[in-house]
């Protein structure tokens, strides 16, 4: 039986729900047994759009902090959606997405503010990381389905 061990959004999602619901990495060999033939990045909670465009944040929501991170998440209409500065690496994505997930799980109707890496606690997800590399996961890339909208400070 093939083992794929790189993360596409099916498999991310569904180790991740492991990850949030038992603090347990799950193998590739677990993940993929369970892995559905339709992809898309809809986690349990809402859709996470990768790669989205800054255009639809709402000036009043916003600081100058996300300025300086490598992603920011913000939701739109009924949906999570991750823009990344340009040059972000694959690491970053896959850290977004995490946070995209957690977001997603806690969301509620009061919850529409931007998030920005430096407002949480990275301990987890590096810990997260670490385990999912342990158990033989491939996080070298990210085909997470990115639309390649990036942003560059002052352009």
């Amino acid at each position: 039986c093939l083992v794929m061990k790189s993360l596409n959004p099916a498999r991310f999602s569904l180790l991740l729900n492991h990850w949030f619901n038992d603090h347990v990495v799950q193998e590739p060999e677990e993940i993929n047994a369970v892995e559905p033939f339709v992809l898309g990045i809809r986690t349990e909670h809402c859709k996470i759009v990768m790669g989205a465009s800054l255009k639809d944040i709402r000036v009043k929501d916003a600081d100058d902090s996300w300025l300086l991170a490598d992603y920011v998440i913000y939701p739109h209409k009924g949906e999570l959606r991750v823009c990344f500065k340009t040059g972000a690496s694959y690491k970053v994505m896959l850290e977004a997405f995490y946070f995209a997930s957690l977001r997603a799980r806690k969301a509620t109707k009061d919850s529409d503010g931007i998030f920005v890496p430096q407002n949480c606690d990275k301990e987890n997800v590096k810990m997260f990381f670490d385990k999912a590399e342990e158990c033989g996961w491939d996080l070298s890339f990210a085909p997470l389905g990115t639309a390649e909208l990036r942003y560059s400070v002052g352009s």
